[in-house]
């Protein structure tokens, strides 16, 4: 492994785009510096687009879509596309919930404090009236006016009146609302399929929402709105998986475990920390008494790495995130190393479709790809 001059290294999460799979998804480009403007290299470090933008970090802003960049010129945020195209002009305001086109191709913009939606062709198709408004999850959105949310669809037609205080993301079909403290379920109609008589409501995630918070008793319930199950601990959290995390605290302790959909405990709560992945969906990483960690197989109940790291964190394509001697590197479940712990620890990897990672060295950013090797320095000056 060939690693130039990875001294005191910090290592930055670095997540330009969002990724969403687009077929014909072009390389990745990276931000650098020059002059205090930003411009933007690509996977083989050459200069692709000229620093020109405000360098006010908004590009690390996803748009939902690989192709489609955040840019800001003179305070005012547009959308440059990865052919260097600049498809929506910089003359909107910079809001951090504009242009998230959600794998689509409508998204929100901001003028004068207002919002609406436009098309990935520069095109307006909802005019700027609303206060606040969110992706599109399919063909709807929800929308504020006068502090209350709906949802409309793509023609800007009213779905539900302006009645929500919330409106949570579309998930498997359904989103929750609440009104005065009480929440329950809609469909992609608007329609009311789950009565608002519940306690603070999270979103569906294989087919069980979680109900409660830590001031009302936690249960589960389906589709049909049905308690599947109560919860018998202090916390717990949503089913990312097939399973749920689940905190018992004793005393000052807090202990973690996991459950099942059926609410069968399969780990007993024992462990310091607990962390489950989607990306993983039959591991769990776990933190001993002593807050060395290592990795768990669920399904077996087997521990397949023992507790010896300062931490581990569940990276991409397979990769783990170790941390010893306050250092971090990268490694396969086998523990096979792909990366040496040279980094200063902190976040280490690579995102979706991204071959080069921006990390500190001696005090100067730079891209290293997925060898180590260093490929630019961030700052041109």
């Amino acid at each position: 492994m060939r690693i130039q001059n990875l001294k005191k290294i910090l290592v930055i999460p670095f997540l330009l785009f969002s990724s969403y799979g687009f077929s014909e998804s072009p390389d990745q480009l990276y931000p650098i510096k020059k002059n205090n403007v930003v411009g933007f290299i690509d996977d083989q470090g050459g200069v692709f687009i000229e620093p020109t933008y405000d360098a006010d970090e908004i590009y690390f802003l996803g748009t939902g879509r690989d192709d489609l960049i955040n840019v800001n010129k003179d305070g005012k945020r547009g959308v440059l596309s990865s052919k260097g195209q600049l498809i929506i002009p910089t003359i909107y305001d910079n809001n951090i919930y504009s242009f998230d086109f959600n794998g689509g191709s409508l998204a929100s913009f901001s003028i004068n404090g207002r919002c609406g939606y436009i098309t990935d062709q520069n095109k307006k198709m909802i005019n700027e009236k609303y206060e606040r408004c969110n992706a599109f999850y399919g063909n709807k959105a929800a929308v504020r006016l006068n502090q209350k949310w709906a949802l409309i669809n793509e023609k800007d037609e009213l779905l539900t009146e302006f009645i929500y205080d919330e409106i949570g993301r579309f998930s498997e079909g359904l989103a929750y609302v609440s009104i005065k403290g009480k929440y329950g379920f809609i469909d992609k109609s608007g329609k009311v399929v789950i009565p608002l008589v519940h306690e603070m409501a999270m979103s569906f995630e294989n087919g069980l929402a979680r109900i409660g918070s830590m001031s009302s008793p936690y249960y589960f319930i389906n589709k049909s709105g049905e308690k599947v199950f109560d919860v018998q601990f202090t916390h717990v959290y949503t089913f990312e998986t097939e399973y749920a995390v689940i905190r018992q605290d004793i005393g000052n302790k807090e202990l973690y475990g996991v459950i099942d959909l059926n609410g069968k405990v399969i780990i007993k709560p024992q462990y310091t920390d607990l962390k489950l992945d989607k990306k993983f969906p039959d591991l769990a990483i776990i933190a001993d008494k002593n807050s060395k960690y290592g990795l768990m197989n669920i399904k077996t109940n087997m521990v397949v790495i023992q507790p010896k790291y300062e931490n581990l964190s569940f990276s991409l394509e397979g990769l783990i995130t170790f941390s010893e001697k306050r250092r971090s590197g990268l490694m396969d479940l086998n523990q096979n190393i792909i990366l040496p712990a040279r980094f200063d620890q902190g976040g280490l990897g690579f995102g979706a479709n991204q071959q080069l990672s921006l990390v500190k060295v001696n005090g100067d950013l730079i891209y290293i790809d997925r060898q180590g090797n260093k490929v630019s320095d961030f700052i041109l000056d």
